[in-house]
């Protein structure tokens, strides 16, 4: 029990009911304070990667000849064609990104035959590449047409990229501008996209590309 000295040596003294209301609104305000801290602790353990963590620097699609390799006691003869590399130069800000899926979207315009077959003027071609244990710093991804593709259809006559971590979309570009998202008004066709560890290309430069993941991976 407890007790206040007031002026002219008048004494008032707190009745029991007083000292177990500020017990209980004591232990109400350290439950409150607790349960804030663990959500903003989860909060902050859930972030994971957004659009600050990424910047896109430049999207092309170039021509590349199919390169040739020497081995002892092969001759190598035979032509190279072009393939149509796709290819997007960014910057990963966080030290590492434990898995990075890149989706592809490339526009060609349909031949003739094709055209009137389908009665449509464009194909869009989708494809979706895996990485993992992407560095921070300045960073490249590819991708690639076949040869009977650019050979059929020309080269993509516009190209799109979606970077997205763990299903989140964290980065858009295209090489259209205007922030248009054109490739959702077209059925995409599937298979035709191909990574570089699916062509000859996969040996050049290996080092300055990132590890792709098998699709029977999942993303953690």
């Amino acid at each position: 029990m407890g007790s206040a000295v007031l002026a002219a040596g008048a004494v008032v003294t707190d009745s029991p009911g007083d000292e177990t209301m500020r017990a209980t609104t004591v232990r109400r305000a350290a439950v409150w304070i607790g349960a804030v801290a663990l959500v903003a602790g989860l909060a902050g353990e859930g972030r994971g990667q957004t659009e600050e963590d990424i910047r896109i620097r430049r999207l092309q699609v170039n021509r590349a000849r199919t390169p040739r390799y020497q081995a002892a006691n092969v001759s190598v003869t035979g032509t190279t064609r072009d393939w149509a590399e796709l290819r997007v130069d960014y910057v990963m800000r966080p030290d590492w990104t434990d898995t990075l899926d890149i989706t592809w979207y490339a526009l060609v315009r349909n031949p003739q035959d094709v055209a009137r077959a389908t009665q449509q003027q464009f194909t869009l071609y989708r494809g979706e590449i895996g990485y993992a244990q992407v560095a921070r710093g300045n960073r490249s991804a590819v991708a690639y047409l076949h040869p009977s593709t650019v050979s059929r259809f020309g080269s993509p006559e516009a190209v799109a990229v979606v970077f997205s971590v763990q299903g989140r979309v964290i980065a858009i570009d295209s090489n259209q501008g205007g922030g248009q998202r054109w490739w959702e008004r077209f059925s995409p066709v599937e298979g035709f996209i191909f990574n570089r560890l699916q062509t000859p290309f996969a040996m050049v430069n290996f080092d300055d590309f990132e590890l792709i993941r098998p699709p029977a991976t999942p993303s953690r």
